[in-house]
């Protein structure tokens, strides 16, 4: 009789635990998410995860973390819930599969980053403004995000040379993608097409083949160079006992600009050259510089390319630069750079090798 009211109050436990389970399942998505909601709207600011911090030590960590501006106006949310706190240190973190098995039942990125929330406890980052962006880091490192931004969702993935790679998960049917240029002038160089003034600012003028490129060099602010190896047929000009030599030429400038709360790096193509070709016959103007081995540059252009007829064309940008990029929401950022425009001040091009080297010699 005992095992029989024991087996009675086993099976009643079980359905008990079958009923709850059942009912658990036919509650709606939104009752659940209320539960465990986390309610973004109170950190619209750092100011309420400051009110939840229980010492100066969380406060000083919250300052260093509100410090870190590169987006721009917002809140780094799960990091300072952590620091106060609200989450624990090993918070999960979202999946790209994860998202995905979400994204089969997508309604609205409201309901959606509810549900993202119960796994990740909060988005890594909260913009602030119209922008509306949200992102989620997949990782500690950040190289792998889903990105929410004017409705757009998106998985933003960093290779190996830090380049952004963006795949587009949802977007609505209303969104039309954008594309913004930013023009960038040409710096204020000190340009002379002018055959006889570019002898005057050489120290060396030399005549050969470019060898290879083997390397680019920070050389100061927002400046690169790329070093060449030059393989020296003539000296025209100068003193030089050596059949090779490094030249450092201007490449390109770095550029940051903020576009929908985020720094893009640009590059914008220096204005000396076109395209410098292997085996190609060239003339440069030289000249050395203080604490560096490699020649550089002694002015704009610096450089005449002969062709198979030993007909010259003196090098210079001539055709617009662009950089474009994408942005996690589908749109363009175009950098371009303007060409240098002194075509019609060319005397040098199409002259013959002969031609250059006569006038050389009565420099």
């Amino acid at each position: 009789m005992r095992y029989k009211q024991f087996y009675i109050i086993l099976f009643s436990i079980a359905a008990f635990l079958l009923l709850v389970s059942l009912l658990w399942e036919r509650k709606g998505i939104e009752e659940v998410i209320a539960e465990h909601e986390l309610d973004m709207t109170l950190y619209s600011n750092y100011d309420n995860l400051y009110a939840l911090a229980a010492d100066e030590e969380q406060k000083s960590e919250l300052n260093f973390l509100k410090a870190n501006d590169v987006m721009g106006s917002g809140v780094w949310l799960r990091e300072g819930l952590i620091i106060v706190g609200e989450l624990p240190q090993d918070q999960r973190r979202l999946t790209l599969q994860a998202v995905r098995d979400k994204l089969e039942t997508y309604t609205d990125d409201e309901t959606l980053m509810k549900q993202l929330n119960l796994i990740a406890g909060a988005p890594d980052w909260l913009g602030a403004g119209d922008v509306g962006r949200v992102i989620y880091h997949l990782n500690d490192e950040g190289t792998d995000s889903i990105h929410f931004s004017y409705g757009v969702i998106s998985y933003v993935h960093q290779d190996s040379n830090g380049a952004e790679q963006i795949e587009l998960l949802n977007k609505p049917d209303s969104y039309e993608n954008k594309t913004n240029v930013v023009n960038l002038t040409m710096p204020d160089y000190d340009i002379t097409t002018n055959l006889a003034e570019m002898a005057k600012k050489a120290e060396l003028i030399v005549e050969g083949q470019y060898k290879n490129k083997f390397g680019t060099t920070h050389r100061s602010g927002n400046f690169y160079s790329d070093e060449y190896t030059f393989v020296v047929d003539r000296v025209l000009f100068g003193d030089l006992d050596q059949s090779e030599i490094s030249i450092s030429i201007p490449s390109y400038q770095v550029y940051s600009l903020r576009q929908d709360d985020r720094l893009y790096e640009a590059k914008a193509s220096g204005p000396y050259f076109e395209q410098i070709k292997a085996g190609k016959t060239y003339i440069l103007f030289l000249r050395t510089q203080d604490g560096y081995d490699e020649y550089i540059q002694a002015c704009l252009p610096f450089q005449i390319s002969f062709d198979d007829q030993d007909m010259a064309t003196l090098d210079f940008l001539r055709t617009i630069s662009e950089d474009v990029k994408i942005t996690p929401n589908g749109d363009k950022l175009i950098v371009k750079r303007e060409a240098l425009g002194i075509e019609h001040l060319d005397r040098i091009s199409g002259m013959s090798r002969e031609q250059i080297i006569e006038q050389l010699k009565t420099r």
